[in-house]
């Protein structure tokens, strides 16, 4: 674990979620829980570094291994995600993030 990353990812989650505040109370909802569910997921990224399971920046990640239950895997391409691929574009779950 290291402390800068968790740290990081916490300050993330406290200005998300003090720009849902402010957004909640200028009645702009839809957009008040947009930065609410970046909140919500800095912090349990900020959680899933101090145990160790993910790495920073660590690739793709898939949903076991987000929850814990198994070990980083690439799954198998379709034909369409590997043209996004080739175009530049990110496959289904982007680096580095749960799907």
């Amino acid at each position: 674990m290291n402390p800068a990353n968790v740290l990081e990812e916490l300050e993330r989650a406290q200005r998300a979620l003090r720009a849902a505040q402010i957004l909640h109370a200028s009645d702009l909802l839809e957009d008040a829980v947009s930065r609410s569910y970046y909140a919500v997921m800095h912090a349990a990224k900020a959680a899933l570094l101090v145990h160790d399971v993910i790495a920073p920046a660590a690739g793709r990640l898939t949903r076991r291994s987000c929850l814990g239950l198994g070990d980083r895997q690439e799954p198998p391409q379709s034909a369409a995600a590997g043209r996004r691929s080739a175009r530049g574009g990110v496959p289904h779950g982007g680096a580095g993030r749960c799907p």
